[in-house]
């Protein structure tokens, strides 16, 4: 029986307007095989909140994004959301991409970007939304939460037949036993060799045994002929008469 293997899965999204929804994805996650990571499990440590997160996207098999109705806050060096800066992370280091989209026409006002910059944050998400269809990923969409967790119960079962072969996580019990198992198997193996060597030994040794008695024979032969007595010229001329 072989090993099951666990995937890991970075949850990326704005916060606040999908609380629910990250909720419900971390249920689905772990009903599907996946190790759900998202920020929210993290208490503060002494490096850049920005350092937790590169290291968490290079530590996991999967990266999922949410889309819902806001674009969130923007680092202001990047000129783009955390979420999309986290997203363009993700497309670098080529892992690959989950994403889970909210019918535009399924969002009410208050799960909106608000402030003097709404505007701005509106258009800068419907670039972002675009831009991640269009951009060779695995999309899925959803209206509400009953949709979303079915779509990401597709969108995580599809995954696992396409992950690479040095993904995933499993059982420390599950490598010791496919471990025993290979070395029971060299064990056998080096056994059956050890067995096959002794028994080509022995056939080497017989047939050196064999031809050492015909070549003993051979020159008992040649010394009995040698004691032979010689036909003198007579002897034939007497046989032919």
């Amino acid at each position: 029986m072989s090993a099951k293997r666990m995937f890991s899965l970075f949850i990326s999204s704005t916060y606040e307007d999908l609380r629910e929804e990250r909720q419900a994805i971390m249920g689905v996650a772990l009903e599907s095989s996946f190790i759900p990571v998202g920020m929210e499990q993290f208490h503060a440590a002494p490096v850049t909140q920005w350092d937790v997160i590169t290291r968490m996207i290079d530590e996991c098999d999967f990266y999922l994004l949410m889309i819902g109705g806001r674009y969130g806050s923007i680092d202001a060096a990047a000129g783009i959301s955390y979420t999309e800066k986290e997203y363009e992370y993700a497309k670098q280091r080529n892992t690959p991409v989950l994403a889970l989209i909210k019918d535009p026409h399924s969002i009410t006002g208050d799960k909106t970007d608000f402030g003097d910059d709404k505007y701005e944050k509106q258009k800068k998400l419907d670039e972002f939304r675009e831009r991640v269809k269009s951009d060779g990923n695995t999309v899925d969409f959803y209206k509400d939460l009953n949709g979303l967790k079915y779509a990401a119960s597709q969108t995580l079962r599809k995954a696992v037949d396409y992950a690479r072969q040095d993904a995933g996580w499993v059982r420390y019990a599950d490598v010791a036993a496919v471990i025993n198992k290979k070395v029971k198997e060299r064990e056998l193996a080096a056994s059956e060799l050890v067995s096959d060597r002794e028994t080509i030994l022995k056939d080497i040794h017989e047939a050196l045994h064999t031809f050492e008695d015909r070549l003993q024979t051979i020159e008992d032969r040649e010394l009995t002929w040698g004691d032979l007595p010689i036909a003198s010229e007579d002897d034939v001329k007497r046989l032919f008469e």
